[in-house]
């Protein structure tokens, strides 16, 4: 219905939930999104830009460790 559709938005959008279409029915099936791991890496990458690069490993655990209990 929408592919032949003369309006371009609608279009694009029927092309990407059909690329997608598996990944859409999964999440609307078991609800399950990757937003606690994608707050986890923008986490991490913000303690580096802050530590300009943290080459010590164990500090970086600490730092971690610190940021996410603040979360909880």
């Amino acid at each position: 219905m929408t592919a032949e559709s003369a309006s371009n938005p609608l279009k694009r959008f029927a092309k990407s939930l059909s690329k997608n279409f598996n990944e859409v029915v999964n999440f609307l099936k078991y609800r399950i999104t990757s937003g606690r791991i994608e707050a986890a890496n923008a986490s991490i990458s913000r303690i580096q830009s802050k530590t300009c690069g943290l080459f010590n490993i164990p500090y970086l655990f600490l730092k971690l460790r610190q940021a996410f209990y603040q979360q909880i």
